[in-house]
């Protein structure tokens, strides 16, 4: 599992590496402004899909936390995929992409190198009040302080 800001700094690092840096004149400068824009409110994005869209919030992905299950990500998509990829997609005036089951692969591939999270682990009970002590072992320790 990892964090929301694992995800969005990944896409936009895939986004910027796959994408951006293919685009030339304003289309590239139009390209680095949508990241930033998308990394400024990717929280917002992410809660808006992954929590209110029913699609989404049936897939069980996000965790306690907030933490993602990037595994079940993959899998709705890699199963989506299969039969929908490569697909088109118009990005208005930055032009038009290709996405290809390699580009699955390979941001899906990012997201494995990066370090899993544990979801929070519910707080310890508190430990037992230690009892009083008993009339005896009182006792013996009057019997050692007039030991000395």
């Amino acid at each position: 599992m990892i964090t929301k800001k694992q995800l969005l700094d990944t896409a936009a690092s895939f986004v910027e590496t796959e994408i951006v840096s293919r685009m030339e004149g304003w289309q590239k400068f139009m390209g680095f402004g949508a990241l930033a824009l998308v990394q400024m409110g990717g929280d917002k994005l992410l809660d808006e899909y992954f929590l209110k869209n029913k699609f989404a919030a049936a897939l069980g992905v996000v965790k306690e936390g907030g933490l993602i299950d990037n595994e079940k990500v993959y899998s709705a998509l890699k199963k989506a995929g299969s039969k929908a990829l490569p697909i088109e997609l118009s990005l208005g005036p930055m032009g038009d992409i290709t996405v290809t089951r390699e580009d699955v692969e390979a941001f899906f591939g990012q997201l494995r190198k990066l370090p899993q999270s544990a979801p929070p682990q519910p707080p310890k009970p508190p430990a037992p009040p230690t009892p009083p002590p008993t009339a005896a072992a009182t006792e013996e320790n009057e019997d050692e302080d007039d030991d000395e």
